[in-house]
């Protein structure tokens, strides 16, 4: 099914309508008008306000928007699903390794059944970090929404310059390729040790000037710590042994965090992926400058990185997407879980009822709107609003579950997979629909 212009119209209705930037309507409904959503209200006042509007009902589930994975590989998808946990550098090392093995073929139809997962899991944008270029095609071809990250990384040399012509060039090489198209682009810089220094003040000064999204990985481990701060530990040993120039002097930076600072990257343009060794005495520095922060919970877990200190952070107001980053470091793109891992890691029989709600809507926020937020796409998806892209997704919820004291918001949370979706929408368009 797909609505063939502005005119075409048809409502869906489920017993609960999770629209995030309101309040859940109870036996509600969504009217979609070629791409856009036109109007969310009660099943009853929809179908009088738009008596000629085609009717399609969900029983026993939940609509809500389209999910955001904010921080993904395509590109990895070969490589994955990840078996088991695994330290992080030895990971690096098969990875570096194994990415080698692979023609273009493989990683070609890996990257075809990554975007069929991501689509079959209700996600409807996202956030695609690219080094090669190989996943453009297919995520043009998908009609997936989201930003297409150019990456910048250098571990052949991590002392190397690059001028602004050499960035403009690179960043409008690819960028000429998404005129029209639901993505946009944006940058990421790797990471602090694999860029120097001066290419990084280089990257935030462009992407300042010309207000382009970016990106970059920040905390993932303790051992990215030690080889900023000493030039040493598990990171440097392994780039080294790789036959890898690497950084030869000590930084002078306290903190990762002071680092990422002091070369100009920490704006409201650019967001911070991962920080799991984040200190949270950094949170009013990070919510004062308006940085975005992508979390990868499950991939962390994988990777023995860390967890991000998601409690202490929920006070100050921070910009907060989830990604699931690629499947060579995790199981699946089930945002679910990755919003329950974070759940769990608050969640006690002490916590008042009060508490469970606001966490829970936080993390579908962050599932949403937050990653819209981070991805500089939040005026277009995120929400079940009218004028926004016809982005959905109809969660199945088990039978005899409904009872008066049923929250969507801690079901979807705290009991929800990826398996239950049952339809996914994009632009007006359906994906997915096993109903």
């Amino acid at each position: 099914m797909k609505i063939q212009n502005i005119n075409d119209s048809i409502i869906f209705s489920a017993p609960y309508i999770l629209r995030v930037s309101k309040s859940v309507i109870y036996n509600g409904a969504v009217l979609i008008s070629g791409d856009k959503i036109k109007d969310t209200g009660t099943l009853s006042d929809i179908r009088t306000k738009y008596p000629n509007a085609a009717w399609r009902d969900f029983p026993s589930s939940i609509i809500m928007p389209g999910l955001v994975n904010a921080h993904v590989h395509l590109e990895y998808s070969a490589l994955g699903p990840v078996d088991g946990r695994v330290d992080f550098v030895e990971w690096l090392k098969d990875l570096i390794q194994r990415q080698r093995t692979f023609d273009e073929e493989h990683i070609s139809s890996s990257i075809d059944s990554a975007i069929n997962q991501l689509i079959n899991s209700g996600i409807t944008s996202v956030g695609e970090v690219a080094k090669s270029g190989a996943s453009l095609a297919p995520l043009l071809k998908s009609g997936l929404n989201g930003t297409y990250y150019n990456e910048v990384v250098a571990v052949d040399n991590v002392e190397r310059t690059m001028s602004r012509v050499e960035l403009e060039g690179f960043y409008n090489g690819r960028k000429s390729s998404l005129d029209g198209s639901r993505l946009i682009p944006g940058l990421f810089p790797h990471s602090l040790y694999t860029l120097s220094e001066d290419v990084l003040r280089e990257i935030a000064s462009f992407v300042d000037s010309e207000r382009i999204p970016c990106g970059i990985h920040v905390a993932e481990t303790q051992y990215e710590e030690d080889f900023i701060r000493n030039a040493s530990g598990p990171l440097a040993e392994l780039m080294s042994g790789l036959g890898l120039k690497t950084l030869r002097k000590k930084r002078k930076w306290k903190s990762v965090i002071e680092h990422v600072d002091a070369v100009g990257l920490l704006t409201p343009m650019t967001h911070l992926v991962h920080l799991t060794q984040l200190d949270p005495m950094s949170f009013p520095l990070l919510a004062g400058r308006g940085v975005g922060i992508v979390l990868c919970p499950r991939s962390n877990y994988y990777l023995k990185c860390g967890a991000f200190p998601f409690s202490q952070s929920l006070e100050y107001g921070l910009r907060v997407g989830l990604g699931s980053d690629s499947l060579a470091s995790n199981a699946s793109f089930d945002m679910f879980k990755e919003m329950r891992l974070l759940y769990d890691s608050i969640h006690a029989p002490s916590l008042s009822k009060a508490r469970v709600a606001e966490v829970s809507r936080r993390l579908l926020y962050m599932v949403t709107m937050g990653g819209a937020d981070i991805l500089g796409l939040a005026d277009d998806i995120g929400s079940l609003t009218a004028g926004k892209k016809a982005d959905i997704a109809v969660v199945k919820v088990g039978k005899g579950v409904f009872s008066d004291s049923f929250s969507p918001e801690e079901h979807l949370v705290s009991h929800a997979t990826a398996d239950d979706v049952i339809f996914t929408m994009i632009n007006g368009a359906v994906k997915y629909d096993i109903t």
